[in-house]
């Protein structure tokens, strides 16, 4: 039998998911749960009550929060993202390696460069721009 006949015939038909399985999706989906929770919590218990502005237009709060919670949802589904956990799945499948968790490493990996890289701007800004006077 050929590789791709092995392939396909191993993906054809449908199994169900063991316990391991399934614990690892609900521990998945608990921290992604658990990181949503947080960064609401941050955004409406910290930020926001401290009325904080950007510019003259006043923008910031939970409008801002939304938008760039929304922007970045949009941006999980760019299509370079789905072809990297795509062909990294088909990969490991092909070497009978587990692929269960791919997309959440992915995501939990890009995500954790992007907030290092705004965490960086934060600091660096505040270490270049004079302090305002304006509240």
């Amino acid at each position: 039998m050929s590789q791709i006949a092995s392939v396909i015939s191993r993906t054809s038909r449908p199994r169900r998911w063991g316990d391991a399985e399934q614990r690892s999706i609900a521990g998945m989906a608990a921290v992604v749960l658990l990181l949503n929770l947080v960064g609401w919590g941050v955004l409406l218990l910290a930020v926001a009550p401290q009325r904080l502005t950007v510019g003259s237009a006043g923008v910031f709060g939970i409008g801002l929060g939304v938008t760039a919670f929304l922007l970045g949802v949009r941006h999980a589904f760019d299509a370079d993202h789905i072809a990297a956990i795509d062909n990294t799945t088909r990969k490991l499948i092909g070497e009978n390696r587990p692929a269960l968790s791919v997309g959440f490493w992915f995501s939990l990996g890009h995500s954790s460069v992007v907030f290092g890289l705004a965490l960086r701007s934060v600091t660096c800004w505040e270490s270049v721009a004079p302090p305002s006077t304006e509240r």
